[in-house]
């Protein structure tokens, strides 16, 4: 039984492990995206200030593709983090009905 135990404890944060790694793995894309979304505002504030009307739409249009990528990108993350916190809720369970 101990050894049950443990070796379910193990597997359990492995398998945890490797949500949270696929989780940070995802870490510089996301400093990119808010990176090019800050960048982005800036040049289109410029645009507004200085009246190049014509980049304007190209701006905008591209803040809405970071923003659903952002939007994309969050929605991995977070099923990532609903992966290992059901992982962590269901392992334990598991080895209860087993004994």
């Amino acid at each position: 039984m101990r050894s049950t135990c443990i070796q379910e404890t193990t597997d359990t944060q492995i398998a945890t492990l490797k949500n949270i790694r696929m989780l940070f793995a995802l870490n510089p894309e996301s400093t990119l995206i808010r990176f090019q979304i800050k960048f982005t505002n800036a040049l289109l504030f410029t645009a507004k200030a200085t009246g190049q009307l014509e980049a304007i739409p190209g701006l905008e249009l591209q803040l809405t593709q970071l923003y659903q990528a952002q939007k994309a990108l969050d929605t991995i993350q977070q099923g990532l983090i609903n992966k290992a916190r059901l992982e962590l809720q269901t392992r334990p369970i598991a080895l209860v009905a087993q004994n």
